[in-house]
């Protein structure tokens, strides 16, 4: 487990088409069928303590995460605001995360006076988006994003 900044990601993607190739472009991994796509999936919550706003949305990013994935999180971001009252201690954010999402791998995070996230669109129907943004500022709240990275090296540092 890994928790601070970020310091590299590096990772495969597919192999580039011909014309691309003979530009002279660097080329990755063997096939479009040897990756497995990457995952993206966000929480929020506005609640007004701390803890339970955490909580709310890790378990709203896990709704979103496929249910084999769950245990292979590459990289957790989490953004907390700094409006919480003083009842908030930070020192509880990356136990409060790590307990409701034990499969992190690299967790990095910073405080905010706003924040921007999504709701995920459970039932999605191609004529729909797949998530509604969300803009909030000068309001407490939480906002996590996970990251199932396939064939990607995470490195964090402080």
């Amino acid at each position: 487990m890994s928790i601070v900044g970020l310091s590299s990601i590096q990772g495969f993607v597919t192999r580039l088409p011909l014309n691309v190739q003979q530009r002279g472009l660097p080329l990755f991994a063997t096939s479009l069928a040897d990756v497995e796509p990457l995952v993206v999936a966000s929480g929020y919550s506005q609640a007004i303590e701390m803890t339970t706003a955490l909580e709310e949305a890790v378990d709203m990013a896990l709704e979103a995460l496929p249910r084999s994935a769950l245990d292979k999180i590459d990289l957790a971001v989490v953004s907390v605001s700094s409006l919480y009252d003083g009842n908030a201690k930070p020192s509880d954010v990356v136990p409060t995360v790590l307990q409701a999402a034990p499969g992190i791998q690299n967790l990095i995070g910073c405080t905010n006076g706003g924040f921007i996230s999504s709701l995920a669109n459970l039932d999605y129907k191609p004529e729909s988006p797949a998530c509604r943004p969300i803009e909030r500022e000068g309001v407490p709240g939480v906002t996590v994003t996970f990251m199932i990275l396939p064939d990607v090296s995470v490195s964090v540092s402080a």
